[in-house]
């Protein structure tokens, strides 16, 4: 791309066909407002010639033109298979292809029409035949003509039952009283009883009449009392004038008014909330009369034997020393006797072992060379460089330490270099002069 805008790389113009030409930004709508710098190279994009097909066709929605559902996704859409008078179909068998003509059930056989179906079977000759002859024996189909009742029997009759209008049986008189007066009397002599039958009939049948007052039999003369004027009950002393008219009407202002709420309103208000000087009332010391200094509960036996005593407990010296057999094997066959200083298994480092010169990947044996956690958590800030801290208590040569110092740009001349060499021996151990006992040395002389 860059190549192309340096001028390296150019379109061949006879290569360019119409296609190029029309799509460059020198034509249709952009013709007039751009320059084209690059006239061998195609623009980019798509010239549109439809006025119409503009961004603010794409922005304004038109309800007429919503797009429809493809045939391919409307068996899956949920407002498939609300259509009303549709027939759902699973979409995995939905284009499978059934067998042609293919019916259910049995097909009708319409040789046989409603009319022979209801009138049966047809009999032979020789079975009709049969039937006429059982008919003739028994006279049947002969005397009894058709909607009149046959003598069948032989029976003479006399000539007054001949008569149309005869009928059987023994006539009775007509009688005064009919059904209707049976069932509902007019005339009931005990509508109007007098007093000893009414008596009766209170009694047996408790047959009270509208208003009456019920009566049990007291003799209220011999003790001097007129139930029409008694009144049973105490009389008020301090009797108050129109009091059952004053409680019927508690707005009167001479009455203080009295709030009704509901019972549940005030034992809610009891319980949830509390008394000034009192406990609060939970309900549980209802229908029990409890003093002002009742505790509820049960009060704890003195025991001397508290939560102390028994975690602590009361153990001997004998009682709290170890079992004897503690930690030994005490099952014959079972003693592992072994002689002091032996220990079993293998160390994890293997310092019994030499280490190789050049060790193989295979080989996982820590040989006491590898560095611990402290070196993993900080290694040597020379470890990038292939340089680890055993190689500066290696032991050198004379010739190797004056190389190395030279090559690290100390630049120690000879005199120099032999007393720091000379006080770097006297302090290493063994006379092994190492880079640390050099730098030591350096160091103590200030060189």
């Amino acid at each position: 791309f860059f190549r192309f805008l340096s001028g390296q790389y150019r379109c061949n113009p006879r290569a360019c066909d119409t296609t190029m030409a029309a799509a460059s930004p020198l034509c249709g709508s952009n013709a007039g407002k751009f320059k084209d710098e690059f006239p061998g190279l195609r623009a980019a994009g798509r010239v549109l010639t439809d006025p119409s097909d503009n961004v603010q066709t794409c922005m304004t929605y038109d309800p007429n033109k919503i797009p429809k559902t493809p045939p391919a996704i409307v068996p899956y859409r949920q407002s498939y298979k609300n259509t009303p008078g549709q027939t759902i179909i699973h979409y995995g068998k939905a284009k499978d292809d059934g067998p042609p003509d293919m019916r259910f059930g049995y097909i009708n056989d319409y040789s046989s029409n409603a009319k022979q179906l209801m009138s049966g079977q047809e009999e032979s000759a020789f079975l009709e035949r049969m039937r006429t002859l059982k008919e003739s024996a028994k006279g049947l189909g002969q005397n009894d003509p058709l909607g009149k009742s046959g003598n069948k029997h032989g029976i003479i009759l006399p000539d007054k039952c001949k008569d149309p209008n005869f009928m059987f049986g023994s006539s009775i008189k007509a009688s005064e009283h009919t059904s209707k007066d049976l069932i509902f009397p007019t005339n009931d002599p005990f509508d109007d009883p007098d007093e000893a039958t009414h008596r009766m009939y209170v009694k047996t049948h408790g047959s009270y009449e509208a208003g009456e007052q019920k009566k049990i039999g007291y003799n209220w003369l011999a003790h001097g009392i007129d139930p029409q004027s008694f009144r049973f009950g105490l009389v008020d002393k301090n009797w108050e004038r129109d009091g059952a008219s004053r409680a019927m009407r508690p707005d009167n202002e001479r009455m203080a008014k009295t709030n009704l709420v509901k019972v549940e309103l005030e034992n809610f208000k009891t319980v949830a909330h509390d008394a000034l000087g009192a406990p609060k009332n939970y309900g549980y010391g209802l229908g029990r009369k409890l003093g002002p200094d009742h505790v509820f509960g049960r009060g704890n036996k003195v025991d001397e034997w508290d939560a102390r005593r028994c975690m602590q407990g009361e153990y001997s010296v004998q009682d709290q020393m170890p079992d004897p057999t503690m930690s030994k094997a005490t099952r014959p066959g079972f003693r592992n006797l072994n002689p002091e200083g032996r220990t079993f298994g293998m160390p994890t480092v293997r310092g019994d072992k030499p280490k190789p010169k050049f060790k193989k990947v295979t080989d996982f044996r820590n040989y006491g060379d590898e560095p611990g956690a402290e070196g993993v958590m900080y290694p040597c800030k020379y470890q990038d460089h292939q340089i680890h801290a055993e190689d500066f208590a290696t032991g050198y040569t004379k010739e190797f330490m004056w190389g190395l110092q030279k090559d690290a740009g100390i630049g120690l001349d000879e005199a120099t270099f032999e007393t720091v060499w000379n006080h770097a021996t006297s302090i290493s151990p063994g006379g092994t002069v190492c880079v640390e006992s050099f730098r030591r040395a350096m160091s103590d002389l200030d060189v």
